[in-house]
């Protein structure tokens, strides 16, 4: 690496972390997963343990730029999105198309019949490190 890279590399790190103050971002987040209701993510919560690993993963669509899929790796499965105002700060603070890790703190609701889930997310990005194809989060 030369000097230059290193240079960019020190201005870009400092870039991100003023970033994240400005967005009031302090990992690990806490938040809610949304988006659960239909047939095919209360199945995948049903089947969710507290502790599985997370992705979280920017896709971009039409009418939901910030657009934030929950994804849950031991299932291979989308669970559902994160609130939009949360969304668009880590849009903000990561740059588009960023994928973080994150892990289910609890699935809540199963004794009502809706299930829902506690995620925390963290600031790496191990699983799909060096990943640009998401299409197959689309469809889910």
């Amino acid at each position: 690496m030369n000097i230059w890279q290193r240079i960019k590399s020190k201005f870009r790190v400092a870039k991100n972390e003023r970033r994240r103050n400005v967005a009031g971002l302090v990992f690990p987040l806490l938040c809610k997963v949304r988006g659960v209701k239909t047939a095919e993510r209360q199945g995948a919560l049903a089947q969710s343990r507290a502790g599985d690993k997370l992705q979280l993963v920017h896709v971009a669509l039409k009418d939901y730029p910030h657009n934030v899929y929950v994804y849950n790796v031991p299932l291979n499965r989308v669970l559902g999105y994160l609130q939009r105002d949360l969304a668009e700060k880590l849009v903000y603070a990561l740059g588009k198309g960023f994928c973080r890790d994150g892990e289910i703190e609890n699935v809540t609701g199963e004794e009502y019949g809706t299930r829902g889930a506690n995620i925390r997310i963290f600031d790496t990005a191990e699983a799909f490190s060096g990943e640009t194809d998401f299409s197959h989060l689309h469809g889910s």
